[in-house]
């Protein structure tokens, strides 16, 4: 099994979103199937970078996975065993 790992960081409008989308678009192209997991902050952004990858991408993606952080955690910590405790969004809101 090839296992490719890699972060993509920037500041806002640097192009992240568009490199990442190339390069799935091309891995893709080649392994329909290969399975992809992209890993993006919130529900808002995964549905966003599905769109830019289907109007780049001429192939289907079957193997894509869009996963949020929040939805991240929750899977590590129900392996772990550990509860995951969530807060309401007016705390989250304060908090930030």
């Amino acid at each position: 099994m090839n296992t490719n790992v890699a972060l993509y960081t920037g500041p806002a409008q640097a192009g992240k979103t568009q490199l990442l989308c190339e390069q799935v678009a091309d891995a893709l192209e080649g392994q329909p199937l290969a399975r992809v997991v992209i890993i993006v902050p919130s529900a808002f952004l995964g549905r966003e970078f599905r769109k830019r990858l289907i109007e780049m991408s001429n192939d289907a993606l079957f193997g894509l996975e869009i996963v949020t952080l929040p939805d991240l955690c929750h899977s590590l910590l129900s392996s772990a065993g550990l509860p995951c405790l969530e807060i309401s969004d007016v705390a989250q809101r304060q908090l930030l």
